[in-house]
């Protein structure tokens, strides 16, 4: 592999939870989700692999993760090849402190996110942004920190570099458990509570919340998320009860979170004016249509701005742009089950844009394994914000466990298109190992695997 080529490969996984997962719209025991690897060469002769990662949710964005398989032609030839073009003018000799150069790259991601917003593929570009940000980081020598400023710079975001405060979320749970994660995190030290409802249940799991935090010294502030699952009228009913469990609602409530079916989300800011309640957009939340729709219902006070739908860092930082010039208050939201990327890539959001709260997605209690590994001096580095990149590499075998399908794309400098196509000739069904040979310049490799058969066996 030379300096002017690019192997990207897109790994379709299954991602098994310890537990089932439920909300208003359905109940997931495992997470359908893509990686991303890009390797290639920087201009020092080292071998740089850039990772990523995304959710595709079908219901939010439209998207399944077969299609990150199904569209590389359009996703790597034609978004991805002007960024990492610009990126070989990048100087390693810069150093941690250099962002010299760095323009057109952030251009060319803001261009490539356009491009995906308009294309509809936002979820699957997620993980494409973040790898290549995190390959132009490493190969660059670019802390990560700086490169993202960089784009929030471009973007329009105002700089902020205040501290931001967690918000803990109770799933949609038996009110009894709900109660103990509340005093869990209560001692956690969490002021901010974000219930799911959305149920039968939802005033019994409020009530059980309030009289953990009732205990609590400090004042907290609460959420409910009903993930669109409310007619406005069953929406305003809910409220009326929690209304009677927490009399000073007003006060504690700082938003209400997706309260309204997807066919009554252009009617968010009529809700918010109907009930006095701040409301949270978040699932319609998605590209740079959904933003200026978003934006010309001035009532909705809080935007839920999330890595892995809203397009990775480049789109999540072109949507907190959006939110302020609205007057909306920015939440950096988790997706459940997002792993250490997305989690990294959200904290890097935070350090440049002005947030008001964000979520933890606490994976570790969720997931069976994770796929991602921290190399070795990350926590050192990440202290002093020295990182190159993520800081994050992937675990071949958990990968290979979770494997369902795989895609292997070589780039060349010139290229301005690929032509893929479904049909991949027979001696190309193969899925060679990660970390195995090379793949001509313009050729892919495909495979599907049972979903519930080890990839090598």
């Amino acid at each position: 592999m030379n300096r002017e080529e690019w192997k990207i490969e897109v790994f379709q996984r299954q991602v098994p939870f310890r537990f089932k997962v439920r909300h208003a719209h359905l109940t997931r025991s495992a997470n359908e989700a893509i990686c991303v690897r890009i390797s290639g060469r920087a201009r020092d002769g080292r071998l740089v692999h850039g990772i990523g990662e995304a959710l595709p949710r079908e219901y939010v964005t439209g998207e399944t993760a077969v299609d990150a398989l199904d569209r590389c032609e359009e996703l790597f030839g034609v978004l991805a090849m002007p960024v990492l073009r610009e990126a070989l003018d990048l100087d390693p000799g810069a150093g941690p402190d250099g962002v010299t150069g760095t323009g057109g790259v952030c251009d060319a991601l803001i261009a490539g996110w356009r491009q995906a917003s308009a294309r509809g593929c936002l979820a699957i570009w997620s993980a494409i942004d973040v790898a290549l940000i995190d390959w132009i980081s490493r190969a660059g020598n670019i802390r990560m920190r700086d490169l993202v400023a960089m784009i929030a710079r471009r973007a329009g975001v105002q700089p902020c570099d205040a501290s931001v405060p967690r918000r803990a979320t109770i799933p949609m749970v038996r009110p009894g458990l709900a109660l103990w994660l509340a005093a869990g995190y209560r001692v956690a030290g969490f002021n901010l509570f974000k219930i799911k409802v959305g149920d039968p249940a939802s005033v019994a799991r409020v009530r059980s919340v309030v009289r953990v935090l009732r205990v609590g010294g400090n004042r907290c502030d609460i959420s409910f998320d009903a993930n669109q699952g409310y007619s406005h009228e069953a929406a305003q009913n809910f409220l009326g009860d929690a209304m009677k469990v927490i009399p000073d609602m007003t006060r504690k409530l700082v938003a209400f979170e997706d309260p309204v079916r997807p066919s009554d989300s252009r009617n968010l800011g009529a809700f918010a004016g109907q009930t006095g309640v701040p409301v949270m957009a978040d699932e319609v939340l998605r590209g740079e249509q959904s933003f200026a729709e978003m934006a010309g219902q001035s009532r909705i006070g809080v935007w839920n701005i999330r890595v892995g739908k809203c397009g990775g860092i480049t789109g999540a930082l072109m949507g907190c742009a959006a939110a302020s010039r609205a007057g909306a208050r920015i939440v950096i939201g988790a997706m459940v089950g997002q792993e250490a990327v997305l989690d990294v890539a959200s904290r890097h959001v935070e350090g440049v844009a002005p947030v008001a709260w964000s979520e933890n997605s606490f994976s570790g209690l969720l997931l069976r394994s994770s796929v991602f590994s921290r190399e070795g001096n990350f926590w050192s580095r990440w202290r002093q914000g020295d990182n190159c990149g993520t800081g994050f590499q992937l675990r071949e075998s958990v990968l290979r466990r979770q494997l369902v399908g795989y895609r292997v794309v070589a780039l060349t400098r010139d290229m301005a298109a690929l032509n893929f196509s479904s049909d991949t000739p027979n001696d190309q069904r193969t899925l060679p190992r990660p970390d195995g040979p090379e793949v001509s310049p313009g050729m892919t490799a495909t495979r599907q695997v049972s979903r519930h058969q080890p990839a090598n066996s």
